[in-house]
């Protein structure tokens, strides 16, 4: 390796040693809805986001987590984790919910499409 050069190895762990955005309370990172930037092209908010996210959770898998995880291919803990405001909903996770609204013909179930 030439100088100025960094392995993959050292430059992984100097960068994942930077700092979160999100507060930290209680040891824990926590996402404030109501500050947070749009997720999306359609200027959505955390808070619509997750309220979008619970409504299908619901309305699509009688309320179960695990069902709601598995349909999006995520953990049922980044789901809790997301309704309680520790991890944000990321764009990827909304597309997909979209998606699944649109597949199943529940898209008037979403805010930004019940409020239009």
């Amino acid at each position: 390796m030439t100088d100025g050069q960094q392995s993959t190895k050292t430059a992984r762990t100097e960068s994942d040693n930077r700092s979160s955005m999100s507060p930290i309370e209680n040891g824990t990172a926590s996402v404030t809805r109501d500050e947070t930037d749009a997720i999306d092209d359609q200027g959505t908010s955390q808070e619509e986001a997750a309220e979008g996210l619970q409504i299908l959770r619901d309305e699509l898998f009688d309320g179960s987590d695990e069902a709601f995880a598995l349909a999006l291919g995520r953990t049922p803990q980044e789901v809790k984790a997301w309704f309680s405001g520790n991890e944000p909903v990321d764009a990827d996770v909304l597309l997909k919910a979209r998606g699944i609204a649109m597949e199943r013909d529940a898209e008037s179930l979403l805010p930004d499409q019940r409020e239009a």
